[in-house]
């Protein structure tokens, strides 16, 4: 974001690519286990208010380290990986790209630093969107590899994009896709539209128009932190809808769904409004 931002060494949408890629690698490497557990929780249907089988955090925790072994919490790794270099790469390139453009072609007027957090908000956005049309497939690959119990559906991420596209057709690579970006341009809008409000906060605060690397983690970490708890039952309903086509994984009877609406009308009735928050924590 260092165009958009005014910085004087300005990064080239590839240079922003690879930044967004290799950040991407590490921040799903040290978050894989919160993800896998988070899944899990989603893929849960028992009623929140009544779940004597669903289960608490900690013994999720527990149970997944004593059933299936540590490297459980690293399920479906390999898709998540190519997951996050596909999206970090898209979409960062695509904002660096789209706001770069914006900014030449904005009149004077709207080159204040109150118009740089709308503008980013709007550009993110649609990278986001972008992004995770792209990476869509790898989504959908990591969320099936991680549901499932010792390999007892797919015994790898070639061996899962094998079986679903022979299966179910390319287009089960895409199950989710509407809420998936009905998800992402606000989760990627606030996000990029956050981030650059904080800068713009810390910039008139200390008088500075650079940040130090705990700063600027900061500031994405506040960023991330508003995006996802704004729109986590959207990432709810994706995976709920990622999964169809099973009836049943590790003894667990997976609900059916026609569609979106349905998956929401079914979630609300049988686990409420809280289900859709299913892994907040």
């Amino acid at each position: 974001m260092s165009t958009f931002l005014g910085n004087k060494e300005r990064l080239t949408p590839s240079q922003s690519s690879l930044s967004g890629a290799l950040s991407g690698v590490v921040t799903r490497a040290v978050i894989s286990p919160f993800d896998v557990v988070k899944i899990r929780f989603q893929l849960q249907h028992t009623p929140i208010a009544k779940r004597q089988g669903g289960l608490g955090l900690v013994k999720s925790v527990v149970l997944l380290a004593r059933d299936e072994g540590l490297s459980a919490f690293w399920k479906g790794h390999t898709a998540s990986q190519l997951l996050s270099i596909v999206y970090g790469a898209v979409v960062f390139g695509v904002f660096e790209q789209i706001t770069s453009g914006a900014w030449l072609l904005l009149p004077n007027q709207y080159h204040v630093t109150s118009a740089k957090p709308v503008i980013s908000f709007v550009c993110g956005g649609v990278a986001g969107c972008v992004a995770s049309v792209v990476s869509m497939p790898l989504d959908t690959l990591r969320t099936r590899m991680v549901m499932q119990r010792q390999n007892e559906v797919y015994k790898s991420t070639l061996d899962a994009f094998s079986k679903t596209c022979t299966r179910e057709g390319v287009s089960g690579l895409f199950r989710g896709l509407i809420p998936n970006v009905a998800q992402v341009f606000p989760t990627s809008a606030l996000q990029f539209g956050s981030y650059t409000s904080f800068v713009c906060i810390h910039n008139m605060l200390t008088g500075r128009h650079t940040l130090s690397s705990p700063e600027s983690l900061l500031c994405g970490a506040l960023a991330g932190l508003i995006s996802k708890a704004a729109t986590l039952p959207f990432d709810f309903t994706k995976k709920r809808l990622q999964v169809q086509g099973f009836t049943s994984v590790a003894g667990r009877k997976v609900p059916q769904y026609t569609g979106v609406l349905h998956c929401v009308s079914a979630v609300y009735k049988q686990e409420g409004v809280l289900g859709f928050y299913r892994g907040a924590l």
